[in-house]
């Protein structure tokens, strides 16, 4: 059975990028959803659960620490994974992230094998 995820960026491009990634790695997607902002996600989410969340971290409206703080306080997170990928290099962000069920970060840019390595041996999802 198939997952459903959601990509969260406020770059079309980057949406793009991760997308691609994700069928290039051969993850099995039943549903494959993409958000301009952390608002747009959490309407989503409260709408459809979801099996996998991706999310970058600066992103106008509400930022993806905004969202993780939100979906982590609603519990709405529970059994979702959560992978950000991000060019913030904040440490004390990066490090607010280990208390809101973030299984993995990626620093962008990316390869395709480390969001498998993110989604499959940090995440668990098959």
């Amino acid at each position: 059975m198939g997952h459903k995820v959601v990509i969260v960026d406020d770059s079309g491009v980057t949406r793009k990028i991760i997308r691609k990634a994700l069928h290039m790695i051969g993850l099995d997607i039943e549903a494959l959803h993409e958000c301009g902002n952390g608002e747009e996600a959490l309407e989503l989410i409260r709408q459809e659960p979801l099996d996998l969340l991706i999310t970058d971290l600066n992103m106008p409206q509400m930022t993806g620490v905004e969202l993780l703080k939100e979906l982590h306080e609603t519990r709405r997170a529970e059994g979702m994974k959560i992978i950000v990928i991000t060019s913030d290099r904040n440490e004390e962000r990066l490090e607010e992230l280990q208390d809101l069920e973030v299984c993995a970060v990626l620093n962008k840019p990316f390869r395709p094998e480390s969001l498998r390595e993110a989604i499959v041996q940090k995440c668990h999802v098959e």
